[in-house]
């Protein structure tokens, strides 16, 4: 009796040691497609999970970090043109608030004076810097399609700067700017143009 019960007992004891393994075993079975289903939901609605995180980590993000790709013009403070002293105030009070960075109030004096191409250039800086980009994207835009502007070669960099203010949205425009106006870019902004082209991939 005690060796049947023994025997019993091994036998119970390796049936118990089995099935534990065999739930086991299976419990991964099931838990492993769970994660490639979830892997495969994500794939249906978006890029693969290695390749979308991957350039968000690497790259920076354009609206917090454009300021380090931006530079303030030299030209700006300088009167291009004779004009009464009434209109250099203004111009100069702007010229003021832009680089106290009170952008607001300079966009409130500047609007009134658009039909004067530096005003509208000035202007154009304070709406990127108070991030308004579009608005800002609108105006140097329009400069850069300008070749005889004196202000030609910067705002084709700022107008690709400005779209890139809110990539990834503003991706289409984005790489069509650069396909028409990168050779136009000033040498001195070369070289984050190439950081604005790898995080594009154009």
């Amino acid at each position: 009796m005690n060796k049947q019960t023994d025997s019993g007992l091994n036998q119970n004891y390796t049936i118990d040691e089995n099935t534990s393994s065999t739930k086991e075993e299976h419990s991964l079975s099931v838990n492993t497609p769970k994660k490639t289903e979830d892997i495969s939901l994500n794939q249906k609605t978006s890029e693969p999970i290695q390749y979308t995180r991957e350039p968000i980590v690497n790259r920076p993000d354009p609206v917090a970090d454009f300021l380090k790709l931006y530079d303030y013009p030299n030209m700006m403070g300088v009167i291009f043109r004779s004009d009464s002293m009434a209109t250099l105030s203004y111009y100069d009070q702007a010229y003021q608030l832009y680089k106290d960075k009170k952008y607001s109030t300079a966009i409130s004096l500047l609007t009134n004076h658009q039909n004067d191409p530096q005003s509208r250039y000035l202007l154009a800086h304070c709406y990127l810097l108070n991030r308004q980009f579009q608005l800002a994207a609108k105006i140097f835009h329009s400069f850069a399609l300008d070749d005889f502007s004196i202000y030609y070669e910067d705002a084709c960099w700022y107008y690709i700067l400005a779209l890139y203010s809110t990539y990834p949205q503003s991706e289409t425009p984005l790489k069509q700017a650069i396909i028409d106006f990168a050779d136009s870019v000033p040498d001195q902004y070369r070289a984050r143009l190439k950081i604005i082209r790898a995080v594009c991939r154009c």
